[in-house]
């Protein structure tokens, strides 16, 4: 274009360029659009300077779909996925809802509501957005694993040898109808309760042959202690040796066989039972010395015969045998004979106890037939056969109805057959002075208390036989609300 020295040069039509904008006239190196007012005095080339034009990116819906099995409506699946209405076209999505129905398991998104394949399953981390997408639900039945924890008490679990059972797979809505519980041996003092859904026993108990799970899921065993009547069998568990051992020093014993274990550790003679008691750890005071005896069931012995814990006088030195507060626990089904060896120098539920401490009888009831008219040296018989210490508490005990205890000659009392203050009543360690033989609300009910020898005869008495005070005038014998 030609233009006299010293005049502006005309603007020409602004050009076009497709997908470009024209943005002006510039003089080549200039920031600035030339302005076209100015005068020409030189030759000059004006380039066109163009901005590309970007459209805005494409969007596209993305819709799910719940498609639930065959004969399931879709308002049954719960936590569904929002639609994308602004999915940007060659970018990926983020699904942040994972949907959830009853008894299925979701396997993932597919894009076509039948033929879900590896082909048809959708990758939102690697699959780009081009286009409008429908995504479906794809589902498979839900198999759970049940888990079972035979949660054996510790004693038990220390006295047997027992296998998990194996877990169980099942699909949703299948029972655990092939499930068999655990089987203990006969010698064991609990009883299988049942399966329960939470640990510890605790729970909703579950019936295997109809219980339908909803999870994956860990059940457990519940265990209880077989209060059943004695069938003459003997626990040696692992229960009463361990808590021999503890530092409160209380022993529970919670069944008919836990008792008779407890009459043959304290027992045994070498001469009888040497290999059990070679059994026994190292250095185990089989006398139970200073140890609280607790019984914490009542317990039927079941008119078994039975061997009185400490029958020869100096066995046996727990410093007390309780019951469980003001209720009483009961033995009943005492049984109690004299052998060809006459033996039983002492008889009752516990033959004797002796002490240099205190001892104390309480909370306890016995129904008991003892025949002991062939025993001519047994001093002592009652539901407690003979009690020997500075101070001797019995207190809320009871001799049950229908019991009867027949001597030869000397002692019987339907609670204590004989106590002994010892030791002038010293209590040993303190110097203290003063024993006491005391019995507080104490019941004999409608029994017989009997002796054949009324010639070489000892006490015979409702609730002791013979209470023996020593021969200090500081001992002190005292009965307080006793019937």
């Amino acid at each position: 274009m030609k233009v006299s020295e010293g005049m502006p040069v005309s603007e020409p039509e602004k050009p076009a360029r497709g997908g470009y904008r024209f943005i002006g006239w510039y003089i080549e190196g200039e920031i600035e659009p030339y302005d076209f007012s100015l005068p020409v005095n030189a030759d000059i080339v004006l380039v066109a300077k163009w901005a590309r034009i970007v459209s805005p990116p494409s969007t596209y819906t993305i819709t799910f779909h719940a498609n639930p099995p065959v004969g399931i409506e879709e308002s049954a699946v719960n936590d569904m996925p929002a639609t994308i209405t602004d999915a940007v076209s060659g970018s990926y999505i983020t699904i942040d809802d994972e949907p959830t129905l009853a008894g299925y398991d979701f396997i993932g998104w597919y894009t076509d509501p039948i033929n879900q394949v590896d082909e048809t399953l959708f990758d939102p981390n690697s699959e780009v957005i081009t286009d409008d997408l429908d995504l479906y639900a794809g589902w498979a039945a839900s198999r759970y694993t049940i888990s079972f924890d035979l949660n054996l008490p510790d004693d038990l679990a220390s006295d047997i040898s027992i296998s998990e059972p194996a877990a169980q797979t099942v699909n949703a809505g299948e029972s655990l109808s092939s499930f068999t519980d655990p089987e203990l041996p006969d010698t064991t003092i609990y009883l299988f309760d049942g399966w329960y859904d939470n640990e510890n026993g605790e729970g909703a108990k579950l019936d295997l042959a109809s219980f339908v799970p909803e999870k994956s899921q860990t059940l457990y065993a519940k265990w209880s202690v077989d209060n059943a009547p004695w069938n003459g069998t003997t626990a040696i568990t692992m229960h009463i040796i361990e808590q021999a051992d503890d530092e409160d020093d209380i022993i529970e014993i919670r069944t008919a066989e836990e008792l008779a274990g407890l009459a043959r550790i304290v027992n045994a003679t070498e001469d009888d039972d040497s290999e059990f008691i070679e059994s026994l750890p190292a250095g185990f005071d089989r006398t139970f010395s200073g140890k609280t005896i607790k019984i914490i069931n009542d317990i039927d012995l079941n008119d078994k015969l039975w061997e009185p814990i400490g029958y020869d006088a100096w066995s046996f030195a727990a410093g007390s045998v309780e019951g469980i507060a003001e209720e009483r626990t009961k033995i009943t089904g005492v049984n109690v004979k004299s052998d060809a060896t006459n033996k039983y120098y002492r008889a009752g539920v516990f033959g004797s106890i002796f002490s240099s401490g205190p001892i104390t009888v309480k909370n306890l009831a016995v129904e008991c037939t003892m025949d002991l008219t062939s025993v001519s040296g047994c001093h002592g018989a009652g539901a407690f056969g003979y009690l020997s210490a500075p101070l001797i508490t019995i207190d809320n005990c009871e001799l049950l109805d229908g019991s009867e205890i027949k001597i030869q000659a000397n002692s019987a009392g339907g609670i204590v057959g004989q106590a002994a203050i010892t030791d002038n009543g010293i209590i040993e360690g303190t110097g203290l002075k003063g024993g006491i033989i005391e019995f507080s609300n104490c019941i004999v009910g409608e029994s017989t208390i009997s002796r054949t020898d009324d010639i070489n005869a000892g006490g015979i008495g409702g609730i002791v036989g013979y209470a023996n005070g020593g021969y200090d005038s500081s001992n002190t014998i005292r009965f307080l609300n006793c019937t």
